[in-house]
Parts: C-alpha cells; sequence; structure tokens
C-alpha cells in the first residue's frame, strides 16, 4: 500500500486562546482624552454665551481641543483591538496592526524562558506582562503586554512547554519569527 501520510495523518495546529490588552492599562489616556474634550467643549460654550470673547480663534480652539480629545480616545481603543496575542498548539504570536498586520511568533521549541512581569498596581488589577525569552536571546523575543490573568497564561504556556511531543509537528514549516501580510 502507499506510505505517503494523508490529510488525516497530518496534525493541525489548534487555537488555544486569543485575547487582546486590558482596556484599564489604557486609562490614562481615556480620561486625558476625555477631559481635553470637555476643556474644549466648555471653551466653546463659554465662548457662545460671550464669558470668553467671541472670535475664529476662539472657536477653532474649542473645536481643535474637542478633536484631540476624541482623536486621543480613538487611536488608543484602535490600537489597543488592533494588537492579537494568540497561543497555538504549536507557538505564541502577537499580530499588530491595522492595515499592514505584522505577526511575531515563537515555535515551543525556541522558547528558553517565560516571566511575568507585574507590579502592586498590576496586581490589584488582575493584569500583568508575559516576557517570552527564545533560546540564545538576552532580550524577550515576545512580549504580551496589559493582559488580564497573566498568572493563568504563564500556566498556560508551561504546559504547552511540557506537552509539546518530539518530532514536532510544526516540523514541515519554516520558522520565520516575523511575518508581514
Amino acid at each position: 500500500m502507499n506510505d505517503d501520510p494523508t490529510v488525516d495523518d497530518i496534525q493541525h495546529e489548534i487555537l488555544i486562546a486569543k485575547f487582546h490588552p486590558k482596556r484599564i492599562s489604557s486609562l490614562v489616556f481615556y480620561v486625558f482624552g476625555f477631559i481635553v474634550f470637555i476643556v474644549g467643549w466648555v471653551f466653546m460654550i463659554a465662548s457662545s454665551v460671550q464669558f470668553v470673547e467671541f472670535s475664529l480663534v476662539a472657536w477653532i480652539a474649542g473645536i481643535c481641543a474637542m478633536a484631540a480629545g476624541i482623536g486621543t480616545i480613538i487611536w488608543r481603543e484602535v490600537k489597543r483591538r488592533y494588537t492579537l496575542y494568540i497561543i497555538t498548539s504549536w507557538n505564541v504570536r502577537v499580530r499588530k496592526g491595522y492595515l499592514k498586520k505584522r505577526t511575531t511568533r515563537v515555535f515551543y521549541d525556541d522558547i528558553s524562558d517565560v516571566r511575568i512581569i507585574a507590579n502592586i498596581q498590576d496586581r490589584i488589577v488582575n493584569q500583568g506582562d508575559i516576557q517570552i525569552f527564545a533560546n540564545g536571546e538576552d532580550e524577550p523575543a515576545i512580549i504580551f503586554y496589559s493582559i488580564e490573568n497573566p498568572r493563568g497564561i504563564y500556566e498556560l504556556i508551561q504546559r504547552m512547554l511540557r506537552t509539546v511531543q518530539a518530532p514536532y509537528p510544526w516540523s514541515h514549516i519554516e520558522k520565520t519569527r516575523v511575518i508581514y501580510f
């Protein structure tokens, strides 16, 4: 008979988890944007009821402040929304970008260390960063910023590292670190 592997014999990659950074990590930007918007709005009202001398400069300053406040909030939310952390049965990935997406991945056989970084404020809101180091590198290859339940994600990655089987099912894939699409 034929000993070639069929499609059913090949082990496929399985999605384990995917998540975004927590919104609470951007709280300073949201508050700043809201305050700037309110200042612009109050300035517009004050100039329309003659508390501030009405002029074209006053209206433009108010509109610019309102636009800057809304722009800050939208920019931060888009940045958070288009950052995706992915854990699969083969690797861990960070996908960033709105128009031009950039994916950074590290396969489990290349991971040398996983660390949790969380200060006291992060622990209060149950968030933190996870640094993933690749073999032979001093700097983290991937960092999951501001994730919820970093201890649980750390344990999940450690469990995947312990249960990975040799020969690796991803040995047929080129192990490029960064992928653009």
